[in-house]
């Protein structure tokens, strides 16, 4: 493969990266918004918006960890801005960025995919535990 050939094909790559980038952050917050709506709808028309005994702790809980994941990926999106910003302003200065605002939106994101499965975790407990206000913890 000539050199032209490894830089077309590294170019894709990189594109291909931005786009499931992209792709995985747009899922996480549609995920996340609607995990809750599903949460207050089941809360009000299947709970009748009285929970079973003991169940209300995984409730919050599921709604905290959805929301820390909805804000993780908007401070992801801003970590990814200042990155590109950062490495274009590296360049124009002949340096080499630092790489930390890349490292920190990776961080953000990885707590957005965390914060998104316990929270539904829990909020599959709390279904659980409430259809039928059935057997509670």
């Amino acid at each position: 493969m000539s050199d032209q050939d490894l830089a077309r094909h590294r170019a894709a790559l990189l594109e291909g990266d931005r786009a499931q980038s992209e792709l995985f952050d747009k899922t996480l917050i549609t995920l996340s918004g609607g995990a809750l709506a599903v949460s207050l709808t089941f809360l009000h028309d299947i709970v009748g918006g009285v929970p079973a005994h003991g169940t209300r702790c995984a409730l919050l809980a599921a709604w905290v960890l959805l929301v820390v994941s909805l804000f993780s990926t908007l401070f992801s999106f801003k970590a990814s801005q200042r990155a590109l910003r950062a490495e274009a302003k590296a360049i124009d200065m002949g340096t080499e960025p630092s790489g930390r605002a890349v490292a920190y939106g990776r961080a953000l994101n990885a707590v957005a995919l965390g914060a998104l499965i316990v929270g539904v975790v829990f909020l599959m407990l709390f279904a659980y535990w409430n259809i039928g206000k059935g057997v509670t913890p």
